[in-house]
């Protein structure tokens, strides 16, 4: 995506992903850029779609013990 991504257009295109069938996993690229810092993707992407296991869900999963 552009730099010039609104914060709207990125949860819009995150949700489209969400809802897609045929997309299996996604790769978060951080850091955001600077006028989308103060949003967190790894929150936003599915659990089930989280490749990197950063959304809440895998992370405390994997670090539980």
């Amino acid at each position: 995506m552009k730099e010039t991504t609104t914060e709207k257009e990125l949860r819009s295109h995150i949700d489209s992903i969400n809802n897609n069938d045929e997309i299996n996993g996604v790769f978060v690229q951080l850091p955001l850029p600077s006028s989308l810092s103060h949003v967190d993707p790894t929150v936003l992407i599915s659990s089930i779609k989280d490749v990197d296991g950063l959304h809440p869900d895998n992370f405390s999963q994997t670090y539980r013990n």
